[in-house]
């Protein structure tokens, strides 16, 4: 497995962590696309790790997930900017889903790699978020990534299928 990269960065998550921001120089542009499979595979193999089955991407999910992570640049919360649950951005019949959300602030010039180690080690050292990446039934995922100038935000939605 990939060796975690320990950065000096800051991620504001819902379960109420909060710190100062990191700047230095300004960063260059990102791949969202690959940040997002970067943390994809950092979470199944998480998963592995702990002998629970890979989650499978699911298109559609993850353009729910994507129209999230550009609705928690205006509230960075579970719940939508017009009052519904995250929940009701799901467009895919499902038996239960779940929600991890993160930020990041920064003008540091990081890799999609560095980013992805960020974000994902930030969920994993998290009970809520680690309980989410590491529950065995979920069994599809969608990750969006949003990235407005020096603010990166990162939704992953996870489903449990209905049988």
């Amino acid at each position: 497995m990939r060796k975690r990269l320990l950065l000096a960065a800051v991620i504001i998550m819902i379960s109420g962590l909060s710190h100062e921001p990191v700047y230095a120089n300004p960063g260059t542009q990102l791949d969202s696309d690959k940040l997002r499979g970067e943390i994809e595979v950092l979470i199944n193999e998480e998963r592995v790790r702990y002998g629970v089955a890979e989650l499978i991407t699911n298109d559609t999910l993850e353009e729910n997930a994507q129209l999230r992570a550009k609705e928690v640049e205006e509230s960075l919360s579970h719940t939508r900017p017009d009052g519904n649950k995250f929940s009701t951005a799901i467009t895919i019949d499902y038996l239960s889903a779940g929600e991890n959300i993160a930020y990041l602030h920064t003008t540091y010039q990081f890799t999609e790699e560095q980013l992805s180690d960020i974000f994902v080690k930030g969920w994993l050292d998290s009970e809520g978020h680690r309980n989410n990446i590491l529950k065995s039934s979920w069994g599809q995922t969608g990750i969006g990534v949003y990235i407005n100038g020096e603010h990166i935000y990162v939704v992953q939605l996870f489903v449990q299928e209905k049988t």
